[in-house]
């Protein structure tokens, strides 16, 4: 496959990672990595470049050197195991299944890719924590986030709580980029109990946050900063501005709403509808209502299970919750809830308090039918809240 970035761009990045010679750019259980040994892994070309890479089939820092020389000379390169056909266009090719499940493969050029990602020296930075999946787009955003800016990236597998324990010490991690559920299963496992002088900014995305969760951490935690992200497998981490409450956000990006589904504009040009949800408010902000779920026929009234989670979500003893929408012989569908409450309140007093306050609030069909509340958490591979088994 021919180069889709001219070589400057490529001169550009050795000299950026020669710059930054012997300072730390890789720290892994494997051992740790220099600026200096990217650089000459970049200029290599003598080794035959990866056309397939899939992150657990080699050790990490293998994976990532191949992944960045592929990158750094426009190199063809499919990440992921699952069949494919046709991949004649773009250089990158990621798979993904969204919430569909059905794999599709999605395709970015290179010169695009790069152009999110400007070479520059980041100023006080500190190191910035690895926990997302290195084959996902928010993954792959930290490590090129990273690189750009001069950052030292430490890879840590997000259920070891007790080594992210020891590089938050070690290389006094500045920078904790993440999702809500990884968040929430820290908070259980007492990680946020302890003081992290170091830690300046926690980032979130891939779901909505509950509010209590993130005022919960903040408490305990009362230095850190906090930066919601957004973005796509197609679309990439799109730039934004953060509000003050989880989930209210001003895009800096091309973007509109049909209903309430939320798009965005590809690199291209091209629209492209993402399946979440939003509602424009003032100024150019949105409110992040979630990722969509079909309305259902509940007693033959059509109901919308985002309006429910939502009204859950936002309660001050909620830190988790997700709606689901079983069969019923009678109803057609009725709405069941998961939950995840804050410690200090009691299940069956809060469930009685809040039938009573969404009998005021919601109309009859939107009212959960059943409340089940758990203790541990669960998330996927992709660190998206699951229910536990």
């Amino acid at each position: 496959m021919s180069s889709s970035i001219p070589v400057p761009v490529v001169e550009s990045l050795i000299a950026h990672t020669r710059a930054l010679g012997q300072a730390p750019w890789l720290s892994t259980t494997e051992g740790n990595l220099s600026y200096a040994h990217l650089a000459r892994a970049l200029d290599d070309n003598t080794s035959p470049y990866a056309d397939t890479l899939y992150p657990g089939d080699q050790p990490i820092k293998d994976y990532v050197l191949s992944l960045l020389r592929s990158a750094a000379h426009g190199q063809f390169l499919r990440i992921g195991h699952d069949p494919a056909e046709d991949l004649s266009q773009g250089s990158l090719h990621l798979s993904t299944s969204g919430s569909t499940g059905q794999v599709r493969w999605v395709a970015h050029r290179w010169s695009d890719w790069w152009m999110r990602y400007p070479l520059r020296r980041a100023r006080n930075s500190g190191a910035m924590a690895w926990l997302m999946a290195p084959d996902h787009i928010g993954g792959l955003h930290t490590l090129f986030y990273a690189l750009s800016r001069g950052i030292h990236l430490v890879r840590v597998e997000p259920s070891h709580i007790d080594n992210l324990r020891t590089a938050m010490v070690q290389h006094r991690i500045q920078t904790l980029p993440t999702t809500p559920a990884h968040l929430f299963g820290l908070w259980q496992a007492g990680f946020f109990d302890q003081t992290w002088p170091h830690l300046r900014l926690i980032t979130y995305g891939a779901e909505a946050m509950a509010p209590a969760l993130r005022d919960q951490i903040a408490t305990l935690q009362p230095q850190i900063r906090w930066k919601e992200t957004y973005g796509s497998t197609e679309a990439g981490i799109l730039p934004m501005a953060s509000g003050q409450q989880p989930g209210v956000w001003k895009p800096l990006f091309p973007w509109k709403l049909k209903g309430q589904e939320l798009w965005v504009q590809a690199p291209n040009g091209a629209w492209i509808a993402t399946g979440d949800r939003a509602e424009a408010l003032t100024e150019g902000t949105l409110r992040y209502l979630g990722r969509h779920q079909d309305r259902i026929k509940v007693g033959g009234v059509l109901v919308d299970p985002l309006i429910t989670l939502n009204a859950l979500r936002n309660d001050s003893s909620v830190l988790q919750a997700s709606v689901s929408t079983p069969d019923h012989p009678m109803m057609g569908k009725v709405l069941e809830v998961d939950l995840w409450l804050h410690s200090e309140a009691d299940p069956l007093a809060w469930e009685q308090s809040t039938r009573q306050r969404l009998s005021a609030l919601l109309e009859a069909p939107y009212r959960p039918v059943r409340y089940r509340f758990h203790q541990n958490s669960a998330m996927n591979t992709r660190l998206k809240s699951s229910i536990p088994q």
